[in-house]
């Protein structure tokens, strides 16, 4: 019986795998070859390496944060992971002139959307650093699960009347300009760190 794409067609060998037409009539196995139970342990080995590796990232992230003196993870939400992220993005944030300036490289900063009978309308701005703008959505989240002066302000701008997602953008904003102060003291006392003065 012939194949549909030409060759000869085998029950027999039909059963054990797929007929191959460029490799004239022989059969190409389908089913995949049974895992040894070696295969597990060597999984669960390199996992346990990665998270031993992992581990070691995060203590020296760690100890750097510390090292610069940065003030950034005593601000509610904001971890020394964060804090790393937030550094690393921003470098030297002193090329920003004013805490604007640092919120529109964020991503945040409100594009007027407005034209005719529409005044007074803003969209979100999807541009910008959004590793910058991850880590401080970040912050804002947490902090709306924490008795902080964050959670009080979300609170506030919900009772003014703004949607959830207004009062987080608000919140955010705020953030923005709460992380820039800190940053731009912390570079401010960072050199004096560095060379040991007091």
């Amino acid at each position: 019986m012939p194949a549909p794409g030409g060759g000869r067609f085998d029950r027999r060998k039909s059963r054990a795998g797929v007929l191959d037409s460029s490799h004239r009539g022989r059969a190409v196995t389908a089913s995949p070859q049974p895992r040894s139970h070696s295969d597990g342990g060597a999984t669960v080995l390199h996992t346990c390496r990665y998270d031993a590796h992992i581990d070691v990232l995060t203590a020296r992230i760690v100890r750097r944060v510390k090292d610069l003196g940065s003030t950034l993870p005593t601000l509610p939400g904001c971890a020394e992971l964060t804090a790393a992220k937030l550094i690393s993005e921003a470098t030297n944030v002193d090329r920003f002139p004013n805490e604007s300036a640092f919120a529109r490289y964020g991503g945040l900063a409100p594009i007027p959307a407005w034209s005719g009978s529409t005044n007074g309308r803003l969209r979100v701005c999807h541009s910008g650093n959004r590793q910058i703008n991850t880590a401080i959505h970040h912050i804002a989240v947490v902090q709306l699960r924490l008795d902080c002066a964050g959670k009080d302000y979300y609170q506030r701008r919900r009772a003014a009347g703004d949607s959830g997602a207004s009062a987080v953008r608000c919140l955010k904003r705020r953030l923005f300009r709460v992380v820039f102060n800190r940053m731009r003291a912390d570079y401010a006392r960072r050199p004096s760190l560095d060379t040991g003065e007091p």
